[in-house]
């Protein structure tokens, strides 16, 4: 076979190859013309294997839709995060990320100091003459928790040892949180900037319930993201429900004061004093 034909052919598979990949990997949805594909919101193969060990075929398909619907938004939602935090010039910076894992490793610390000291009260309240017996239990269980506690923290760092490499994947794995919790906070700080409106107080801080319900709107504009198949068209529909129920908001000086400068940083410079 001439050097052409032998060409011609590896061109032929190549090209058989990428098509074969391309219908593997179905678009279902887009976000600023960007294609998003079904493996990538697939769960692994490790964890499918576990699922389907644990569960019957139904729970296990019912479990996997779930998976994929969760994984699709958490997809679409971070683009749409980074984009606006690119077009703001509010990425988050190497120096930003750095102080939020000082404050994970000063909270860390302090957390210990506090569960040392609530130990030690507990132990010295159950030296103390005339406890009750209901009172007794109560410290009992207590220092039976902490305990516990204590020993399964002990038990995970030297399991941690033995990981090859564990160190720099803890590193990694520590400056990707950073890097989210960073983000979400700069996210929320753009949204009140250039929507306003009233804040509410949840679990990962204050959010600004009126920038979302504006901005999400504005989401809505042709374009903007692409849902290509029919199972996902409604997958927004608990954020939307969660958008529109009712909330107790807090005072404006609140938001104004949350979002001036990184909550973080202000919290370290109140364990510094």
């Amino acid at each position: 076979m001439s050097n052409a034909k032998k060409h011609i052919v590896v061109l032929f598979v190549l090209a058989f190859m990428v098509t074969a990949v391309e219908a593997s990997e179905e678009v279902i949805a887009k976000v600023f013309g960007e294609p998003i594909y079904s493996n990538e919101i697939s769960p692994p193969i490790e964890i499918k294997e576990i699922q389907k060990k644990s569960k019957s075929e139904k729970e296990y398909k019912e479990w996997e839709g779930r998976y994929k619907r969760n994984r699709l938004k958490q997809i679409i939602l971070t683009k749409l995060r980074e984009r606006l935090l690119k077009d703001s010039n509010l990425t988050p910076s190497e120096e930003e990320i750095d102080s939020y894992i000082h404050f994970l490793e000063i909270a860390k610390k302090q957390a210990k100091k506090e569960r040392k000291k609530w130990r030690e009260k507990l132990n010295q309240e159950l030296k103390s003459d005339g406890l009750s017996k209901k009172r007794r239990d109560q410290i009992e269980q207590q220092l039976k928790t902490i305990i516990e506690s204590d020993k399964h923290d002990a038990k995970r760092i030297e399991d941690e040892k033995k990981i090859p490499n564990y160190k720099s994947i803890q590193q990694k794995s520590i400056r990707k949180v950073a890097k989210q919790m960073v983000s979400a906070w700069k996210f929320n700080k753009a949204l009140y900037e250039k929507y306003g409106g009233r804040v509410i107080f949840q679990q990962a801080g204050i959010e600004p319930i009126d920038a979302y319900r504006k901005y999400y709107k504005e989401l809505e504009k042709p374009n903007v993201y692409i849902i290509k198949k029919k199972e996902y068209e409604d997958l927004f529909s608990d954020l939307r429900k969660y958008l529109d129920m009712p909330h107790q908001y807090l005072d404006k000086g609140e938001g104004d004061q949350y979002f001036k400068k990184p909550w973080w940083e202000e919290a370290l410079k109140e364990t510094d004093n």
